[in-house]
């Protein structure tokens, strides 16, 4: 509750979608659904204050992913899914990030990183592909401190990918 009222504070004296993009990553980490899916609209809606701010394009772009994203957990069944490597990408903080996910007998056996830039991404490369290996979800997963956005990429990318592979 406090950082959604720091957020809202700062979407009232500028770059709105910068704030409400916090703002829905802070629910969305609580587990507030709904409120963050409002949260990432009011983001991907804003209007830039500058048009040549790429600050305010990736996360206008990250928002319309987490929105994505969000709408797939719920429907996302890891039976279903066939055997085989899966490829995703989803933007993090520099630019694009690409996960692996190696599916087998409808468990995630593997997942990794294989291309990205970000330059300060601390372990959350590691950390969080890790994690959801282990809970086989991407749901619930904790961010890395210092590298949320890095974080988010990889958590947006698996389940975009395993979204994609169970059609």
């Amino acid at each position: 509750d406090k950082a959604l009222r720091l957020a809202n504070q700062k979407a009232r004296s500028g770059n709105p979608n910068i704030a409400y993009l916090a703002a829905g990553n802070a629910c969305r980490q609580a587990g507030r659904m709904s409120e963050a899916l409002a949260y990432y609209r009011k983001a991907a809606n804003a209007k830039p204050a500058d048009k040549d701010n790429n600050d305010f394009k990736r996360a206008r772009t990250q928002a319309s992913e987490n929105i994505a994203v969000i709408r797939t957990f719920e429907l996302l069944d890891l039976k279903i899914i066939p055997d085989g490597r899966f490829r995703g990408k989803s933007t993090a903080f520099n630019g694009p990030l690409e996960v692996e996910v190696q599916m087998t007998s409808g468990r995630i056996s593997s997942l990794r990183v294989t291309q990205h830039s970000e330059k300060q991404f601390y372990s959350a490369i590691t950390d969080t592909t890790r994690k959801i290996v282990e809970r086989q979800s991407v749901k619930g997963i904790d961010a890395c401190t210092g590298a949320t956005i890095t974080s988010e990429a990889i958590i947006n990318a698996t389940a975009k990918v395993l979204a994609g592979s169970n059609r």
